[in-house]
């Protein structure tokens, strides 16, 4: 047998080419935002990082005996620098998206480069849902899946609402207890 012969078709081989012009792109996804109050939880997390700031700076300014110049411009570095860091997270909120599929999850991020994280269901291990402190205050939940080999959770789609991250979890779990499992073709060729 020459060895460019392809196998004999009843092998059932195949290698066909594949028409990527008739799969579903990721400019078709509808990603629904996550939830405006999300800004929120961020701005009272840096609010209460400034206050400490506010003191430490206030403590070494009374110590050293410096002169109100100096606080001043301090103070106006810090305002303008917070200015521009909500300005940025104001803006990648408005970036952030979330989607559910048939077969994954979908979520977006990014200001200037946009990230798309895709988890197919097939390789979710385990889904959480977390409430810190100010996000129970504020009524969000955070939406975490774990494959394998992750400690720290793949993907997070923080700012959402309980209730809608109760309802992915349930309906990622159905989907994932639905999958057939992929059986293994070699398994019973010894």
């Amino acid at each position: 047998m020459d060895s460019l012969t392809p196998p004999p078709s009843d092998l059932g081989f195949s290698n066909e080419m594949v028409n990527l012009d008739a799969w579903p792109t990721i400019e078709d996804v509808v990603f629904r935002p996550i939830e405006a109050r999300y800004f929120k939880v961020f701005l009272a997390q840096w609010l209460m990082i400034a206050f400490v700031l506010i003191l430490l700076v206030g403590a070494f300014w009374l110590i050293n005996e410096l002169s109100f110049h100096y606080l001043l411009e301090a103070t106006i570095g810090v305002v303008v620098l917070y200015g521009l860091l909500f300005g940025c997270f104001w803006w990648s909120l408005k970036k952030k998206g979330f989607a559910l599929r048939e077969h994954d999850v979908v979520f977006r991020q990014g200001i200037i480069a946009t990230d798309i994280l895709i988890i197919p269901f097939n390789r979710i291990q385990h889904i959480a849902i977390h409430r810190g402190l100010l996000s129970r205050w504020f009524g969000l939940a955070t939406f975490q899946v774990f494959t394998a080999g992750s400690h720290s959770g793949d993907l997070a789609i923080p700012g959402l609402d309980p209730t809608m991250a109760q309802q992915m979890k349930e309906v990622v779990l159905q989907y994932i207890q639905a999958e057939p499992v992929a059986e293994n073709r070699f398994e019973n060729e010894s």
